[in-house]
């Protein structure tokens, strides 16, 4: 569903942006997608919505689910974020915007490995953030 939707968008709205599906779990497909993408165009912006939820106690999932749910949620995103960092450093400016989630300050019962990751992942755009800014990147996170 979310490749169609991508997709799609990218039919729409060929000259405004482009638009591209990843699964974040893999980290080497991130960079060796980046990489690519890349050779064709330089990044002036990027917007990651990225997020799995396993639903259940936080005692009771195995750690292999919640290993899976930091991986997409967490590690996924930094690592995206930092291959478009280095074309965005050389470049002197860019934006990016990282959509976070309010579980991450908020416990809820049977989202905890989703809360824990999401919490994570704001305090690593944070301080990816600061330490990009003199580079004259711009960031934004957004709390949903």
């Amino acid at each position: 569903m979310l490749e169609k939707n991508t997709q799609a968008l990218a039919k729409e709205y060929p000259k405004q942006f482009e638009c591209h599906w990843l699964d974040l779990a893999d980290q080497v497909k991130v960079l060796e997608s980046v990489d690519a993408w890349q050779q064709k165009e330089l990044f002036n912006h990027l917007v990651c919505c990225a997020g799995v939820l396993h639903v259940g106690p936080l005692h009771e999932l195995s750690m292999s689910t919640i290993k899976q749910t930091f991986d997409v949620n967490t590690f996924g995103v930094l690592a995206l974020m930092q291959a478009i960092a280095k074309t965005m450093k050389t470049q002197g400016s860019g934006s990016m915007v990282i959509v976070g989630s309010n579980a991450a300050n908020t416990p809820r019962q049977s989202i905890g490995a989703y809360g824990a990751s999401k919490s994570a992942l704001h305090m690593m755009v944070k301080c990816v953030g600061i330490e990009l800014a003199p580079f004259g990147i711009r960031w934004a996170l957004l709390l949903n």
